[in-house]
């Protein structure tokens, strides 16, 4: 395997890594706001 191809997967590994973390960091909010409308007093 060459250099540039290497480099390519390590990029995108990288692109890959990166989503699949952002998507963990806004699920965890989603939850948190929905949890919040849940717990305040219907009007």
């Amino acid at each position: 395997m060459n250099k540039i191809t290497l480099i390519l997967l390590a990029a995108l590994l990288f692109c890959i890594l990166a989503n699949y973390e952002s998507f963990n960091l806004l699920k965890p909010q989603e939850t948190a706001s929905s949890e919040i409308n849940k717990t305040l007093p219907k009007n």
